[in-house]
């Protein structure tokens, strides 16, 4: 059976001047310079083009910066994949020619498609491994890179990876960002509604924390990022998670809580965003555990303990009063009892 390895350039990375200032004329390294806004969305676009050319892959393997592991979680993501399909190898940031066939020959065989993304410096060199030299140079832009940012390459392989380099290689297709679409296929890749942001952006969860305490429940809030307002912990529904899973999730990351998720959801509410409406699914949380700031991520917010009333008061969102309501109500009998 043959093969495919698709080649993809890291989408741009963020303008660091700033960052720089900020770090005293210190100098950010590559390896450590994020993925800027532009470069999310064009890997988003790449990962919607893959999916709708049936190019999903088995596996994606990524170098060690920061803006090439950035992009291929967006791409997976748009895909409508897990980011479990990503592992990271240090020699798709700077290998010689031999290192990298090493690690072509190296792939797992059970894989039959497989994207790697990195730097133009090192798919260049995979394509001369692949093509040879000649091959290369009819694709060259005039400025002299073969793979600009989000730019990828699918090539079809007669062999298995171990003999890669034994066998006929053929380039099927180099595609650059101006290929994609601007705007997403809503509710999923065959959607024919667009809108501006990834299908799954529009899909979140979330829960209302709670604890007992002295036969009486409190609710936590935390601080929006700008700690303007009172919320809950909520996110986008991360593909390849339950809506349970990804909810805990944010609850770690916005709240710094573990607990307890109910299976079952105690209501929805719908809000405005990216032009669109986002149908959040809520769950409630028993927190069993509240973490350290210095183990919580988003620890510039702010956590606030209130009682349910005071919660229906300070919530920024008035959808969410009712659900606090059916909460109390739902815990009334187990208050009574303690």
């Amino acid at each position: 059976m043959s093969k495919q390895l698709i080649l993809v350039r890291q989408g741009k990375r963020a303008n660091t001047s700033l960052m720089q200032n900020l770090l005293s004329k210190s100098r950010t390294p590559k390896l450590t310079a994020p993925l800027s806004d532009k470069g999310k969305r064009s890997s988003q676009r790449l990962g919607v083009w893959l999916a709708q050319n049936q190019f999903q892959p088995d596996e994606v393997i990524s170098s060690t910066a920061e803006s090439a592991v950035t992009s291929a979680e967006k791409m997976l993501k748009a895909m409508g994949l897990s980011v479990n399909k990503l592992r990271i190898n240090k020699k798709l940031y700077k290998s010689s020619h031999q290192e990298l066939l090493l690690l072509l020959q190296s792939l797992p065989e059970s894989a039959n498609r497989i994207i790697l993304v990195t730097n133009n410096k090192i798919l260049e060199r995979l394509l001369s491994i692949l093509l040879g030299q000649a091959a290369l140079q009819k694709h060259t832009s005039r400025d002299g890179k073969l793979f600009k940012s989000s730019s990828v390459a699918v090539l079809n392989i007669t062999s298995e990876w171990r003999s890669i380099a034994e066998k006929k290689v053929d380039l099927l297709t180099l595609q650059h960002k101006d290929a994609y679409q601007k705007s997403f296929p809503y509710p999923n890749i065959e959607g024919t509604e667009r809108r501006i942001r990834p299908a799954y952006y529009y899909q979140q969860s979330a829960v209302i924390p709670y604890r007992k305490k002295k036969n009486s429940l409190q609710i936590l809030l935390i601080s929006n990022s700008r700690n303007t307002s009172w919320v809950i912990p909520k996110g986008i529904h991360e593909p390849g998670l339950s809506a349970q899973e990804s909810a805990a999730k944010e609850a770690f990351e916005e709240a710094g809580i573990e607990g307890i998720i109910e299976d079952t959801e105690i209501g929805y509410y719908q809000y405005e965003k990216w032009q669109a409406n986002c149908q959040v699914v809520v769950y409630p949380m028993q927190v069993l555990q509240v973490l350290a700031k210095n183990k919580w991520p988003e620890s510039h917010r702010v956590r606030r303990w209130v009682t349910p009333e005071q919660a229906c008061e300070l919530v920024n969102q008035s959808a969410l009063v009712p659900l606090i309501q059916q909460l109390v109500a739902n815990m009334s009998s187990q208050l009574k009892t303690e």
